[in-house]
């Protein structure tokens, strides 16, 4: 590829323009976009558009010999001494016009294709470049699912759409020549056939609004169908433990009906059209001639059918209209959902411009700076899906801001970020920050949960919009908050697009503490973490995220709470080789809530909760601030009923996943945990093609192959006699017979024409639609129930790519390309079988013409089959890579990684581009070797004609030439269609394949199985010989288990990292199906459905999961649940106090004080404005609100403060003092007071009984990782 045709020069072309004619506005509108990428592309738009108006003149120009060599066959009737030469001649001339005209519309084609394909890579990256500077109002209004898709599915239909609307922009010169030829041909008549046409484009004007305007409905619908795929698909696991699928199962398909009702609109609208469009010819012809008949019957055959020939051109263009027209609307559509995007506002880099120091020794100066959040007033969108128009506008507070970091070269990059708020209110910002830290510090950020310190840490890196004040600093800065692991090995998350120094990578990997973790990874740093570092477990995530913050070498480094998810030993050794090691004499602000860190640090930063901060050394704030006096008495207290040292876990080994069996080492020694894309091999199954048409016939069943086929045969013979019988008509065959005879049956052929190309289309339309419907549902309800190891393995991007541009081919797409395609090979076969009846030697020609056929269709298909394969592979990587840029977003901004994302992105759609020009090109080869083909048979039929093979007439050779001519433009047209359904029966295929072939969990619902409606009673679990392994071939992750808990009893689980602790949770949920037994209150789960057993327990994980909607549907998605119910849940969870639930209950999100947990307040993505603890209390009341009789933690206050960890407890005592805990415990002393622990070690359970119990016993594991983590007699007091 040449790089004038790479993405990344097309793009800055296209920006150029694009500023140009915005001239300082910020509103792009999609005639903007339309013009600059006309300039952008105005080479290949305009090679495409002229090479067309050559096509057209020479298709134009055929019928004027075709006329010349009828009048040349009739005067040859009369004239036995005519040269033979001239009407050879004008054979000839024929064959090569229409030749011609074949060949050049092949090329014209292949270029609106790259240009289709040029402007949907252009606007993809556009998409992404604008992703980096929206506002935090932007994203609100396009979270990003949205913006997914308009990438996946709106930016997809411009492919096909901006090339049919090319083809067909400048069909007004053909039309013209022609209309023109018409009027010197047959005179005034010729108006009455052309008034029909302009009827019809009337008619087709009206329905470009009526498509437009379905399109849109529809697409809210996509929008909220996309935006609950991609929410359960990311939230999988979770998803499972609640047992939701049946409940996203309902939504997703209410959705998914209310689209596709619109959908069966559109294809009814666009079949009638069709219809319309198809019969035009003969009706307008019908009208002509119909009028001359009275005006001036004195017409030869010549003129009758060159005219009819002219009217087939005219239909021909017609003919695409309304697909065209279809193809418009989207691309309108499309064009106008980017402009809106692009018009959001920008980043206002003024609030957030960092300062350069010019004392050397001051690393970061603020002076009397004031720091907030931003807030605007969320307007509701019109919903055009019942076309009411809502003016009602609902100010919601929003605490979410897009921000700038300006570095000390100018580079810059944005960074979005969530705010921390206090217990009633929101959090708007920090006040008269005023501080200086020096040059190598090392300072503490403290203060409790909600009270800003994340903020502080955005506000200096210069990531939270500054209202006042002076904010300087001296060198480049990092801030290292989300812990965001992209979907690549172990090596590149660390080096983030950096060049590899083995040296000082290696010492980064010391002094992280990472290299037992890669002793135990088969491909050490080489391996694949899988997408969400999902084979990595928490503390991993932590460790890799610093190792990158580090060897991003800035000279001040903002950490985030970085060592909450690892444990003390690993916290220690990161602390003294790390912050005060290896980064010794750099700045270094670290936030946490391990207050004991103040002690090692330069000085220590008190947030008060109320925006104001103080300085200094821990002694001197103790000594001088009550508050902070107050704070650390309080955590001590905590601290010494739960101390700092946690489990022990020598080592952080990698998780246990069920990796298929195609995963391993590849040539550089990469180790991969993501699988291959499912692909076939050769040809497409047969048994697609079967599935494909079982589904979409519907009610239809047995009969709708007969049916269907008898429409088309029925269409095909009515179009033709109606134009053999006006042959008959001219040459008087049934002289006896009077004019309304004529007239009568040749008005009644045409209008059934009409009538059953209108039936045989609304059939194809709804089978197409039937079948679309019931693949995505089926494919959906699959992957509901597909095993959690499944998106383990699988990139979001490709799983989603299922749901939104397969899907969107089936919906739109192939129906299209079905309808362009059945047509012209009915049309093709009559014109076969006119001419073997008329020129029976023609019959010698055919199996020859056929077998030519075939030998260059299966020579193209070797080729073509796998390039549309790499094809649709190399596009699943750019929906993944794109996904992937958005979702982590913040961490790009962040480490100012923009051009590496960026450049990865050019370089897929680059990849991608490639194979897809290659795939059109020889689709286009294709049908010239056919062109050169029809050129012979153009020839032959010219030829027997011109020397009145079987005494042909003049009108009968009118007949067979005014058709035979039309063989290019219907063999063009049956070519490309049945290649791009080939093509797109790819996506038939990949969806095929998840809703028939998925692998599934086990029964989710067995209803003769069900237990007692008071089921579980008591809680009761008993594990007989459990053993589980997650594959055959692999050893067992725990064995032979033999375990028994009492209704009620509190079970602590401890033991190092990969001793099996997790797998009871795998075990209890049947994520892996297991050996032996388990029962609960005596009933075996096994026999159980997955619902039944699943909902009937709860889970608090360790990473909190948060939904886009508001409190109240995060506590209860599914509305299961009265208010009174969840006001408690929030009560007994302490997100508000019980003696201010009156007051907060009544209010609205207009109120100044309107509290931050009230059960409208809004959660952004990802729960982004809320902190870690807020989100673990949040999911703790989730858990309150269900109340089952068996409640798991796993691990779920490994990541917050100890204040936060005694409120989770403190709730789990109070509101599940009856039911069955199990926890899997992080903190040791946690599971202390608990009535047993289970002690595991490499999958067994080595100790068994109650806490001191085990305590005295020495010789136990027990016993000496207490003695590990400080905990002696007294502890059990």
């Amino acid at each position: 590829m040449d790089d004038e045709e790479k993405v990344d020069k097309l793009y800055q072309t296209f920006v150029g323009h694009l500023e140009r004619l915005k001239n300082g506005d910020k509103k792009v509108t999609k005639m903007m976009l339309l013009k600059a990428l006309h300039s952008t592309l105005i080479f290949d738009t305009w090679t495409a558009l002229l090479i067309k108006v050559a096509s057209d003149v020479s298709t134009c120009c055929a019928p004027l010999l075709l006329k010349k060599l009828t009048d040349f066959v009739e005067f040859s009737t009369l004239d036995d001494n005519v040269y033979y030469g001239r009407g050879a001649g004008y054979a000839v001339g024929v064959a090569l016009l229409i030749t011609f005209g074949s060949l050049t519309i092949n090329y014209s084609f292949y270029r609106a294709t790259v240009l289709s394909c040029k402007v949907r890579s252009i606007l993809t990256r556009s998409l992404l470049e604008k992703s980096f500077h929206i506002n935090a109002h932007g994203f609100h209004k396009f979270p990003s699912s949205r913006i997914n898709s308009i990438m996946s599915t709106d930016l997809s239909r411009v492919d096909l759409g901006l090339t049919m609307t090319i083809i067909v922009l400048f069909s007004v010169v053909p039309i013209a020549i022609t209309i023109a030829l018409l009027i010197v041909n047959i005179g005034v008549s010729a108006l009455a056939g052309i008034a029909c046409f302009f009827i019809v484009f009337v008619i087709l004007g009206v329905s470009f609004k009526s498509l437009v305007k379905l399109r849109k409905k529809a697409s809210v619908y996509t929008d909220i169908r996309v935006k609950l795929t991609k929410e359960f698909l990311t939230n999988f696991k979770m998803i499972k433990f609640y047992s939701w699928e049946n409940s996203y199962r309902e939504r997703i398909e209410d959705a998914r009906k209310k689209e596709v009702k619109f959908n069966l609109s559109m294809q009814f609208i666009k079949n009638l059209l069709m219809s319309i469009a198809l019969g035009l010819p003969n009706l307008s012809s019908m009208v002509a001639f119909l009028t001359m008949s009275r005006v001036s019957p004195q017409r030869t055959s010549g003129d009758i059918f060159s005219s009819f020939a002219f009217f087939q051109n005219i239909s021909t263009i017609f003919f695409q209209l309304p697909m065209a027209i279809g193809g418009a609307a989207n691309v309108k559509v499309a064009f106008q959902r980017v402009a809106d995007f692009l018009s959001c506002d920008d980043i206002d880099l003024k609030q957030f411009e960092l300062k350069l120091l010019e004392d050397e020794k001051i690393s970061i100066q603020a002076s009397e700076c004031d720091f907030e959040w931003e807030t605007f007033d969320d307007e509701e969108e019109e919903d055009d899906s019942d076309g009411d128009k809502k003016s009602d506008k609902k100010s919601k507070i929003k605490n979410k801001e897009m921000i700038k970091v300006e570095t000390k070269d100018s580079a810059s990059s944005s960074f979005e970020v969530s705010s921390t708020t206090n217990q009633k209110a929101i959090f708007s910002g920090l006040k008269n920050v005023n501080f200086q830290i020096a040059k190598g510090e090392f300072v503490v950020v403290a203060g409790s949960v909600g009270t800003g310190k994340s903020s502080l840490l955005c506000a200096l890196s210069g990531f939270m919009k500054r209202t006042k004040g002076e904010l300087s600093v001296s060198g480049d800065s990092i801030l290292c908050g989300r812990l965001w692991i992209k979907n690549d090995t172990i090596r590149e998350n660390i080096l983030f697009g950096l060049p590899y120094d083995s040296i000082r990578y290696q010492q980064i990997i010391d002094v992280c503490c990472l290299q037992p973790d890669f002793d135990q990874f088969a491909g050490g740093d080489l391996t694949e973490v899988g997408e969400r570092g999902i084979t990595l477990s928490g503390g991993q995530k932590a460790r890799i995220c610093l190792a990158r913050s580090v060897y991003a070498d800035k000279d001040i480094i903002y950490l985030d709470d970085v060592l909450s998810a690892v444990d003390a030993k690993v916290g220690k050794h990161i602390v003294e080789k790390c912050i005060c090691g290896y980064l010794k004499g750099k700045t270094v602000v670290l936030a946490t809530h391990q207050i004991n860190l103040a002690e090692k640090a330069d000085r220590m930063i008190f947030l008060n909760g109320d925006g104001t901060l103080q300085i200094g050394k821990l002694d001197e704030l103790k000594a001088n601030y009550p508050s902070v006096s107050s704070f650390f008495e309080k955590v001590s207290a905590e601290k010494r009923k739960e101390p700092e040292v946690r489990d022990i876990e020598t080592q952080q080994a990698v998780k246990q996943v069920d990796v298929p069996n195609n995963s391993g080492n590849n040539e550089n020694g990469i180790v991969r945990i993501i699988g291959d894309e499912e692909k076939a091999v050769n040809g497409l199954a047969f048994s697609v093609y079967k599935t494909y048409f079982n589904l979409g016939v519907g009610v239809f069943k047995m009969s709708f192959l007969p049916l269907f086929i008898s429409l088309v045969v029925l269409s095909t013979f009515t179009t033709y006699f109606s134009n053999v019988w006006l042959a008959y008509w001219i040459e008087k065959h049934f002289a006896h017979r009077s004019y309304g005879f004529y007239s009568g049956i040749y008005i009644l052929m045409n209008m059934m024409f009409v009538i059953l190309i209108g039936g045989e289309f609304i059939m194809l339309g709804y089978f197409c639609v039937t079948a679309a419907k019931k693949l995505n549902l089926g494919a959906m309800r699959r992957i509901l129930h597909a095993p959690v190891v499944f998106m383990d393995i699988s990139p979001l991007g490709r799983v989603l790519n299922r749901f939104t541009k397969d899907t969107d081919v089936l919906d739109n797409e192939i129906i299209d390309q079905m309808r362009m395609a059945i047509y012209p090979i009915g049309m093709m076969v009559g014109v076969f079988i006119l001419c073997i009846i008329y020129l029976p030697w023609f019959a010698i020609a055919i199996p020859i013409l056929v077998f030519l056929y075939i030998f260059i269709t299966v020579y193209y298909q070797a080729s073509s089959r796998e390039l549309k394969r790499i094809d649709a592979l190399r596009r699943s990587l750019v929906f993944t890579q794109f996904n992937e840029s958005i979702e982590g977003m913040e961490t790009i901004k962040a480490y100012n990684r923009k051009s590496y994302f960026v450049t990865r992105l050019n370089t897929l759609m680059d990849n991608n581009n490639e194979v897809y020009f290659l795939t059109w090109a020889i689709q286009r080869w294709l049908a010239v070797n056919f062109s050169l083909l029809t050129l012979v048979f153009i020839l032959v039929i010219s030829l027997l004609c011109c020397f009145r093979v079987f005494s042909i007439s003049a009108a009968d050779t009118g007949l067979l030439l005014s058709y035979a001519i039309t063989i290019p433009s219907f063999l063009q047209l049956a070519v490309r269609c049945l290649a791009q359904i080939e093509t797109e029966f790819n996506s038939v295929e990949r969806l095929d394949y998840y809703a028939t072939e998925m692998v599934q969990e086990a029964a989710y619902e067995i209803p003769e199985n069900d237990p007692p409606a008071s089921w579980p009673q008591y809680g009761q679990i008993e594990f007989t010989n459990v053993s589980l392994k997650y594959r055959p071939e692999l050893p067992y992750v725990i064995k032979d288990l033999n375990l028994s808990f009492k209704g009620g009893e509190k079970v602590g689980f401890c033991g190092r990292t990969g001793a099996g602790k997790s797998t009871f949770m795998t075990c209890l949920y049947r994520l892996t199906e297991f050996e032996g037994a388990i029962t609960i209150d005596g009933i075996d789960i096994s026999q159980l459905g997955l619902h039944k057993l699943r909902s009937n327990m709860t889970i608090i994980p360790q990473d909190p999961v948060l939904f886009v909607g508001n409190i109240r549907s995060n506590l209860d998605p599914f509305n299961e649940y009265d208010d009174d119910t969840l006001w408690n849940a929030l009560v007994t969870s302490n997100l508000i106090d019980e003696s201010e639930l009156a007051t907060v209950k009544p209010q609205t999100a207009e109120d100044k004080n309107f509290h931050k947990f009230h059960l409208d307040r809004d959660v952004e993505d990802n729960g982004s404005n809320f902190s870690l603890g807020e989100k673990q209390l949040i999911a703790l009341a989730r858990a309150v609100v269900r109340k089952t009789k068996i409640l798991i933690l796993d691990e779920a206050t490994s990541s917050v403060d100890y204040i936060t960890d005694d409120k989770i407890q403190s709730a789990i005592a109070t509101r599940f003092n009856d039911c069955t805990v199990l926890s899997i415990a992080h903190r040791l002393k946690t599971i202390l007071s608990f009535d047993k622990i289970v002690v595991m070690d490499n999958g067994a359970v080595v100790q068994f009984g109650e806490p001191k119990e085990l305590f005295d016993d020495k010789s136990g594991l027990f016993r000496s990782m207490c003695n590990q983590s400080g905990i002696d007699e007294n502890d059990f007091i």
